[in-house]
Formats: C-alpha cells, sequence, structure tokens
C-alpha cells in the first residue's frame, strides 16, 4: 500500500495535535498507526510564525511497518 502524507499539524502543540487527529478519524477498515509521534517544533521559529511542511511517500509492509520512506517534497 503506498501512502502520501504531509505534515500540517507544524507549528501546533501536541494537544491540539492530537484533537487534530483525533476529531479528523472517520471509521479506521484498514492499515491505521500504532504509535504516532510528532517532531517537536522550534520555539523560535513557532513564536515567528514560521511554518512548514513534508510529504513523504511509503508503504506498508505486511507486518504493519513503514517502509521505503522518500520525501517527495518539502
Amino acid at each position: 500500500m503506498r501512502k502520501l502524507a504531509s505534515d500540517d499539524h507544524v507549528g501546533v502543540n501536541k494537544n491540539q495535535q492530537t484533537n487534530q487527529i483525533a476529531s479528523s478519524s472517520i471509521s479506521i477498515d484498514g492499515p491505521r498507526a500504532l504509535r504516532i509521534q510528532h517532531p517537536d517544533y522550534p520555539d523560535p521559529a513557532r513564536k515567528l510564525g514560521k511554518k512548514g511542511y513534508v510529504n513523504v511517500l511509503y508503504d506498508i509492509d505486511e507486518n504493519g511497518r513503514v517502509v521505503n520512506l522518500e520525501v517527495v517534497d518539502s
């Protein structure tokens, strides 16, 4: 399974990220994340209103692990 993911949670705190993820969840019939780890966003960049994004392409193997991770845009 090939997925394209974009990190649109950059610049918000972890509680906001968790709420955004929980509120955007619909029903999960297929693969789902076992663990979500958000990067630490630098406080100086947050205070300056700096934002960024990364689009990645990846596969999920038969054991549910992310493999073949490739940054396609940032």
